[in-house]
């Protein structure tokens, strides 16, 4: 019966043994598990992560792009507005120009007219003083005839006085015979 009970007991602490092998084993398990679905979740985090650091540096890129295509814009802009400024600057440039070519023109086609006016002028004052000459020259020839003219009719007046007074006195000494 000692037997027995002592079998029994080595049974039961085999059993024991057995179980609490078994709740080892079971541990184990749990905590293999534990740590595969940890390795799991470390695993899918840093998936996470990558893919996140992935989209950052993507959305990096595409606004460092933005910023270099926005950058080359406002150059071609600049440049633009540039080549507009320096089309007006020339525009205006060859407008003043045209402007002082044509005030050019103006004060020398004034000029030209002014000195013909001069020379129109001198012309007529030498063509009135030449008249005004030639008048004076008739007016003094005109009045040297007069003059001639009445110192020759002063004359005749004498000759005829003189040749009436001999006609009287032949006709008195006519006259005077004939009684």
């Amino acid at each position: 019966k000692e037997e027995e009970r002592i079998a029994e007991v080595e049974r039961l602490e085999e059993l024991q043994r057995e179980k609490e092998a078994e709740k080892k084993k079971q541990e184990e398990e749990r905590i293999a598990e534990l740590e595969r679905i940890e390795t799991i979740q470390r695993e899918k985090e840093a998936e996470q992560k990558r893919k996140e650091n992935e989209r950052i540096a993507d959305a990096k890129r595409k606004e460092e792009e933005k910023i270099v295509e926005v950058e080359r814009l406002e150059i071609i802009q600049r440049e633009k507005e540039a080549e507009e400024k320096r089309q007006e600057d020339e525009r205006i440039a060859e407008a003043k120009r045209k402007e002082e070519e044509r005030i050019a023109d103006v004060e020398r086609i004034e000029a030209i007219q002014r000195e013909k006016v001069a020379e129109e002028k001198r012309r007529e004052e030498e063509r009135l003083e030449e008249a005004n000459q030639i008048n004076n020259e008739k007016l003094a020839e005109t009045q040297r005839l007069a003059t001639i003219q009445r110192e020759k009719e002063a004359e005749e007046k004498k000759q005829d006085k003189r040749r009436r007074k001999k006609r009287n006195k032949k006709l008195k000494i006519a006259e005077a015979k004939r009684k």
